[in-house]
């Protein structure tokens, strides 16, 4: 599984290379057109094409009816149940697709909110890291160090917090680059990236102890192994601000946006029925 995530991500890392100096608009634009194509393939041999465009014929001819007998109370009533269980069937033919499409969308969505719902620290900005222990270990008197890299430094000595399990550190980036953090706990590293590049980066605020789900959610680096003192380490990115005529719009409605509407732009290159 591990294997597959990395190749995931080696591809998505390829396909985002053409951006990672251009504006944010770009590459997310790219991905959702050609997410909106390959929904509409899947969609293609998945569906009952010949029986979604019977059943799309059927609304149409009941909302004609609508039209023409507006003033028959009887006629209309009897169209809108026609038009309700042509609908049930729409849906009906769309559930095979959708259940097909889900996996790679969640695939396509995972690597998008890794690059564009967090960004990198510029230099001169201060990060927080942040240290969870497993419960039988007391932050306070753990014998815990966390060693930086030249171009970032402390800000503040350590808040050990007993009640959360937890250790917080305040760095500053001095200068831009790709970091490696790493913390001594006992006679254990563990290492968490900091990444401090002007670029659209994969980024993982998080590593935790190994799980499939994490390793889904977050694929940017390798989980902490299990057993060890350290449940969690997290690095506390800035929001992604993506600007279009001055509003800030987060990148999944960029995505759906984008995605709908180029599959609806394109059924009729690929002669697919919606």
């Amino acid at each position: 599984m591990i294997f597959l995530i990395n190749l995931i991500n080696s591809l998505f890392d390829l396909t985002f290379a053409p951006f990672v100096n251009m504006n944010l608009l770009w590459g997310i634009s790219v991905v959702s057109l050609v997410t909106g194509v390959v929904m509409l393939i899947i969609f293609s041999y998945t569906s009952d094409q010949q029986g979604i465009k019977e059943t799309k014929e059927k609304i149409k001819g009941y909302l004609l009816e609508i039209r023409l007998f507006k003033d028959d109370l009887q006629q209309n009533l009897r169209s809108q149940k026609q038009i309700l269980k042509y609908n049930l069937l729409y849906m009906k033919h769309s559930l095979k697709p959708m259940a097909v499409m889900i996996i790679p969308v969640i695939l396509i969505m995972v690597q998008l909110d890794n690059r564009y719902s967090m960004r990198p620290f510029k230099a001169g900005e201060k990060a927080l890291i942040c240290l969870k222990l497993a419960d039988n270990i007391n932050p306070v008197t753990a014998n815990i160090e966390l060693k930086l890299p030249a171009g970032v430094t402390m800000d503040a000595p350590p808040l050990r917090i007993e009640k959360e399990g937890e250790i917080d550190w305040r760095v500053r980036v001095d200068t831009p680059g790709d970091y490696d953090l790493k913390f001594l706990v006992g006679n254990e590293t563990f290492t968490k990236k900091l990444v401090a590049e002007p670029r659209l980066a994969r980024l993982s605020s998080e590593i935790t102890q190994a799980s499939l789900s994490q390793l889904l959610i977050t694929p940017g680096e390798s989980p902490i192994p299990s057993s060890t003192p350290v449940k969690e380490i997290k690095v506390v990115y800035p929001e992604m601000q993506i600007k279009i005529f001055g509003r800030n719009i987060h990148w999944m409605v960029l995505f759906f946006v984008l995605s709908i509407v180029s599959a609806f732009a394109l059924k009729g290159v690929f002669k697919v029925q919606i």
